[in-house]
């Protein structure tokens, strides 16, 4: 299986396949690389009042799991 590694100041994002409708959990989540640390992505699909669409997005360092999880 081929390795993928984020390049610094790029990152990806996938549709949230668990995501329960009506529920608080984002409808995209992935990770992005910023000096030279991983962070995690999530972005929720919101509503303006003029029925268009737009993305809230939330970061929060990446932390390094053991081996164990």
């Amino acid at each position: 299986m081929a390795t993928f590694e984020t390049r610094e100041l790029s990152g990806q994002l996938f549709k949230n396949s668990k995501r329960e409708e009506g529920s608080s959990q984002p409808n995209a989540r992935g990770e992005c690389r910023i000096n030279g640390e991983l962070w995690e992505i999530s972005a929720w699909t919101k509503d303006t009042k003029n029925g268009g669409k737009w993305q809230s997005l939330s970061f929060k360092k990446k932390e390094e799991r053991s081996g164990n999880d």
